[in-house]
This record gives C-alpha cells, structure tokens and sequence, in this order.
C-alpha cells in the first residue's frame, strides 16, 4: 500500500521453452529481484502466488518514483483488468493460488531471493504444460500505508538488477546402467544424511576410482577417493565437509563415482 492508500501488486513471468532439456529432472528454483525503493526499512512479508491466467504488457510507465502509477494503455494488466480493456479478472487484484508458492521477509534497499519447494513445483508444472505458465503475483502488506516496495523490472537500465529466475536442473546420466565388468551393488546411505554419509561399492576387478562431491552449482568440493583399487568390497565415509575441512550448507550434492569409462551420478542430500 502506498503512501496515499493506492494498492499495488507485482507480475513477473519468465519464458522457459527451449531453456530446460526437456528430460531434465528441476531440482531447486530462485527468484532474485531488486528492491530499489522503500519508505521505510522496517521488515515486511511479500509473498508470492502462482497465476492462474493469462495477462499483458503494453506500453505504459510511470513517472518520477512510480507510486502513482501511469494510464493503463490497450493490453495492460491491470487491478481490475488482465487485458485492458477487453478482458477482465476473475477477482479485482489477480486470479492466484490461494496457497503461496514462497514468502520472503524484505527491509531496506537490495536483493532479496524466493526459492521453495513450492516454487519447483510450479516450475515442474510449467514445462511439463507451457500453456499454464503464467508466472507468479507478489502480494505485501496491503492494509497498512506506506508499505509499498518497488522492485526494478527487466526494463531497467542496471541488468544486474533485473529479475533473474535460476533453475538449477539435472539431465538423466545413461551410465545409470552400471556395466557389470566393473562396478556393482553401489549403496549410498543414510539418504538425506546430517553427520555423514556412508557409500559402498564392490569392484569385479581391480580399477581406478575417482569418488568426488559436487555442489548444485557443479563446483567440486571435495575428493573422497582417487586412487586404483583392487577388486572387492570398498566402503568410503564423507563427514559433510568440503577439502578445506569446513562444513558445507545443508542442501542438495551430487556424487559422482568414475572408473574406467564409466561415470555415474548420485544426488545425495545434506540437512540440518
């Protein structure tokens, strides 16, 4: 709500075909957007809902801070229109999911990131269906004024602060089918782990083995094993810690095993 008692609520939508593999498996989702302008400092809950319709985008841009918003131009959404003038809301203020997606504490000018379960599977629905990709509403406090936040569009001049929606994804790894002359019986547990996590593997005959962990970023963090083995039973431990011996974050790895020309991928989760 702004100074004056006028309501305002954000739409942000982002084209994903052809940006995904299409057997792509998404495993986490962020939003990131910049807030350029507050009355006050104090922490506000913005949540963030999923659309349930289409909406448009034409011309229209408000002026000096842009609290007061501008002319509607043919093909805006509006309040009260998704389409000016031809079409209308369901609800004044937005056809959403009642649930929301993600919620987000924000204060004072900066960057601020939405990332949920929610949020993936919203994004899993909408490659799954493009059509039903309508992008998010996000909803502040509405009953107090002065507490609207503005966040920069894709428009603005600084890129940097333009809305940015980071999927982080994996492809399915056709070495899944572990060939039998090398490598069988793998067991990774416990699976999500919090101390650490056991993994054992039996070799048919003797090998090089390379065990590394890899962050969702695709950063190596730590070499577990990379030496030759014999054939046999072998068991390794990971404590949760990256080479330099400082824990990492709770949150999704990857473990990736690799001897002769096979390698195969494992997500491994870490929690609190």
């Amino acid at each position: 709500t702004t100074n004056r008692s006028a309501l305002r609520r954000a739409l942000v939508r982002f084209d994903l075909q052809g940006k995904i593999p299409a057997n792509a498996e998404v495993d986490s989702v962020n939003l990131t957007l910049f807030m350029s302008k507050t009355k006050f400092n104090t922490g506000q809950l913005l949540n963030l809902h999923r659309l349930n319709g289409n909406w448009g985008e034409a011309g229209s841009d408000a002026t000096a801070d842009e609290g007061s918003g501008a002319i509607a131009e043919t093909g805006d959404a509006t309040w009260s229109h998704s389409t000016f003038n031809t079409q209308a809301w369901n609800s004044p203020g937005g056809d959403y999911n009642a649930n929301s997606s993600a919620s987000k504490i924000v204060q004072g000018n900066g960057s601020y990131t939405w990332r949920s379960p929610g949020m993936k599977e919203d994004v899993e629905g909408w490659l799954g269906d493009p059509t039903m990709n309508h992008g998010w509403i996000l909803i502040g406090v509405e009953g107090t004024n002065a507490t609207a936040k503005r966040f920069n569009s894709r428009e603005n001049p600084e890129s940097s602060t333009n809305p940015k929606l980071t999927v982080y994804y994996s492809e399915p790894v056709s070495a899944k089918v572990i060939p039998s002359t090398v490598l069988n019986q793998t067991r990774i547990f416990p699976n999500p782990f919090r101390d650490q996590l056991s993994i054992e593997y039996n070799l048919v005959k003797d090998a090089s083995v390379e065990w590394k962990v890899y962050n969702i970023l695709g950063k190596e963090i730590r070499t577990l094993v990379d030496k030759y083995q014999a054939a046999g039973s072998h068991r390794i431990i990971w404590d949760g810690k990256d080479d330099s011996g400082s824990p990492v974050n709770q949150g999704m790895y990857y473990a990736i095993i690799r001897t002769g020309n096979v390698k195969i991928v494992y997500k491994i989760i870490k929690s609190q």
